[in-house]
């Protein structure tokens, strides 16, 4: 093999190698991050703390029906907040369509015609 096709090749190697090394430095920080701080998102006393925030556990024991007073609260919450984001009115600027002037007409009309001329002559 030529010396040039071997030069390309460890620069391949390296280069892959560099970039794997890089995939997994960064998997590895964020497994380090997570271990380092984990994250108790499923606990209720965050939740409750947190007010109006609702775990998931919380509005699944809501809709199987149980008759807790806080279970029909967090279902009541659920269902104001969806009614408000879906009645939320959208604001869409209306576009303003505006027609070309005289001018770029006939710019246009200069620019196909000499198209057209260059297919004619070329067909």
């Amino acid at each position: 093999m030529g010396d040039l096709l071997i030069q390309a090749l460890q620069l391949t190697v390296i280069g892959m190698g560099m970039t794997f090394l890089a995939i997994a430095a960064l998997v590895a920080g964020m497994y380090g991050l997570t271990t380092l701080f984990p994250a108790d998102w499923n606990s209720p006393q965050k939740s409750a703390e947190k007010g109006a925030e609702v775990s998931e556990a919380d509005m699944v024991a809501a809709l199987m029906g149980e008759e807790d007073d806080e279970a029909r609260y967090v279902a009541a919450v659920a269902a104001v907040s969806v009614a408000v984001a879906q009645g939320a009115k959208r604001d869409v600027p209306k576009i303003e369509i505006v027609p070309p002037d005289s001018w770029t007409a006939y710019i246009r009309g200069q620019y196909t015609a000499q198209r057209n001329q260059y297919n004619a002559l070329r067909d």
